[in-house]
């Protein structure tokens, strides 16, 4: 969100970046309509692991815990030639619990309240196949 990256800029307050790294195991399936057409889908599930940077002035951080949680990806699309593909995915990257980790600020940790929070994405690939 560019005002919200903004207003910690004017503040000079560190921005956290989330950093989800998914590891998946899945199927894939291919079928092709003559030489030129095919169609494809694939599918999966695994471990979504979420690492926040820490977040703060240089001598008030707060560091946050590495979450985990499932994730499942599944997409398809067509299948031009043996060179070319063309497909959409949605990838459900968990809902993460974000927690807080030992903050240096002088506040209890029982007011840093943790929060579920759904990570998502949908992309839309061209591939070249070789």
């Amino acid at each position: 969100n560019k005002d919200m990256r903004s207003k910690y800029d004017d503040i000079s307050k560190t921005k956290p970046n989330y950093i989800n790294f998914p590891i998946m195991l899945g199927l894939g399936y291919q079928c092709y309509f003559g030489k030129v057409f095919g169609l494809y889908a694939n599918a999966g599930a695994g471990l979504g692991l979420l690492y926040i940077t820490p977040e703060g002035w240089s001598d008030q951080i707060t560091n946050f815990r590495v979450s985990t949680a499932f994730s499942w990806q599944g997409g398809g699309g067509i299948l031009l030639g043996e060179h070319i593909s063309i497909g959409a995915h949605y990838h459900f990257l968990g809902n993460h619990t974000i927690e807080a980790k030992d903050p240096t600020i002088s506040v209890p940790l029982s007011m840093l309240p943790s929060r579920k929070q759904k990570m998502s994405i949908l992309s839309l690939k061209l591939g070249i196949i070789f």
